[in-house]
């Protein structure tokens, strides 16, 4: 089975749009790569709205860049948007 190593850290994904996180991943050979959408921005943090909370490869978080993994390996990238009223 293919392998790759992880692009980014879930710590260095932190605070960047989810949109270029996944591509990252994809552009590295991933496929099986979800989005979770977390609705826990109020009216005063606009400027996090988009931007990744954690990033999961097969539901750890600790995952290391270096050591490699299947490229078929499930991969969580959850981002911040708007509270629902």
């Amino acid at each position: 089975m293919n392998e790759t190593c992880p692009p980014i850290s879930s710590k260095s994904a932190k605070g960047m749009n989810h949109t270029a996180v996944c591509e990252l991943f994809r552009k590295a050979g991933f496929g099986n790569i979800k989005e979770e959408a977390i609705p826990d921005i109020g009216m005063f943090g606009k400027n996090k709205i988009e931007t990744v909370s954690q990033v999961e490869i097969n539901g750890e978080t600790g995952y290391k860049i270096r050591k490699p993994i299947r490229v078929d390996a499930s991969i969580l990238i959850k981002y911040h948007i708007k509270k629902n009223k």
